[in-house]
This record gives C-alpha cells, structure tokens and sequence, in this order.
C-alpha cells in the first residue's frame, strides 16, 4: 500500500491554494497519518530541490516533471527581470 498526494488534485478538492497555508497543514496531516499507518508515502515533485526535500520528509516514491518546472522556473525568473 501506498499514499500518493497529488497536489495539484488535492488543492483543487480543498479548493485552497497550490501552497497556502491550508494546503500545507492538510500535507502534513497526510504525511503524518501515512507514516503513523506505516504506509509509504508518494508525491509530485517539480523541480529537483523538491524531490531531494520529498526523500528527506520519507518519500520512497517521487514522480518528476522537471521540463514543466523548469519550464516555468525560467518564465517567472525572466518576469522578474
């Protein structure tokens, strides 16, 4: 058995946003009930510091989407230049 946290899914059914404090409190409730159940914890990361960060919270599954994530790491650094 496994938990997968989709955050983009879970945002949307909290309809909170991608990163809000609400969001993040409902992760670590996820987090927490998962390894309290022993059950391997899955998740989405964009970008390599967040699969590395992921590993260190106990993630044993990680997907990567790093074209997206780089993708739009380079749009929002070129806005804000």
């Amino acid at each position: 058995d496994a938990v997968f946290i989709g955050p983009y899914d879970l945002a949307l059914s909290m309809q909170e946003a991608l990163g809000g404090s609400a969001f993040k409190a409902a992760v670590a409730r996820i987090e927490a009930a998962a390894r309290g159940a022993g059950v391997a914890l899955g998740g989405l990361a964009r970008t390599r510091a967040q699969s590395y960060a992921k590993r260190e919270r106990g993630y044993g599954l990680v997907t990567t989407v790093y074209e997206h994530g780089a993708i739009t790491d380079f749009l929002m650094e070129a806005l804000r230049e």
